[in-house]
């Protein structure tokens, strides 16, 4: 594979990777993907998972936990297959909630909108690699997930699910089904690792700078339309009443 290989050197050389092929064995092997064989969706159980019911992710856990008290920890990502979105995109955290979530905690908080940056890197680099699927709000149902208890609780600021969905990439009107192939998903992991470096490395910097500059325009422009959209219902309100 390209991580083992000689271009990925610097990577080798810049990080330690730490990869679990697959979290429920057992409920794969019985034809489930999302529970195990007592019937728990383990990616809801990462809160408090039990060494018993879920131990492949009490361990991994355990794992991130010793891990990050020997290093930063740079990226923690959850690979998944999506059973209705066609393509491939990350489902993250909010940076902005960083402040809320973990009071109190030991280091800074990451800039705001920073959770785009990796998705935008991915965006530049890998063709089937679809932004505006991506969402970053955790809801309450999802607090259980790896990535929002990876973020929350350990503290690791770059924490996503990337979701290859089974129907394949994304369609133009007309355009024949096609699912992933082997060689599809082996360039996905490639420009994942290229993303990743690119996250680090001083020489994006300001390809990372942008991509914080053009989502707080965004973000502010969404604003002024929410603004304008409450004045007109008052507006509207005002008219009604009279």
């Amino acid at each position: 594979g390209y991580l083992r290989g000689p271009e990925a050197k610097p990577l080798r050389d810049q990080f330690v990777f730490k990869i679990v092929p697959m979290l429920n064995p057992e409920g794969v092997i019985n034809g489930n993907y999302r529970t195990g064989l007592a019937g728990h969706d383990l990616n809801r159980h990462y809160e408090k998972p039990s060494r018993y019911i879920h131990p492949s992710i009490f361990y991994l856990k355990r794992l991130v936990q010793r891990f990050r008290k020997e290093r930063e920890i740079a990226l923690y990502c959850d690979l998944h297959g999506h059973s209705s979105k066609a393509g491939l995109f990350f489902y993250g955290c909010e940076a902005g909630r960083w402040r809320a979530w973990r009071e109190g905690q030991p280091g800074p908080a990451p800039p705001l909108y920073s959770e785009w940056i990796l998705p935008c890197l991915l965006s530049a680099r890998c063709p089937g690699f679809s932004l505006p699927s991506c969402r970053f709000r955790v809801r309450k149902s999802k607090e259980g997930t790896g990535r929002a208890v990876m973020w929350r609780e350990c503290g690791v600021p770059n924490s996503y699910t990337l979701e290859v969905s089974f129907a394949g990439p994304e369609r133009a009107a007309g355009e024949r089904l096609r699912h992933f192939g082997v060689g599809d998903l082996r360039e996905m992991g490639r420009q994942l690792l290229v993303s990743l470096q690119a996250l680090q490395s001083p020489d994006t910097a300001d390809e990372r700078q942008r991509v914080l500059d053009d989502q707080k325009a965004l973000a502010q422009d969404r604003k002024r339309q929410r603004e304008e959209a409450r004045q007109v219902r008052l507006r509207e309100m005002g008219r009604i009443g009279s």
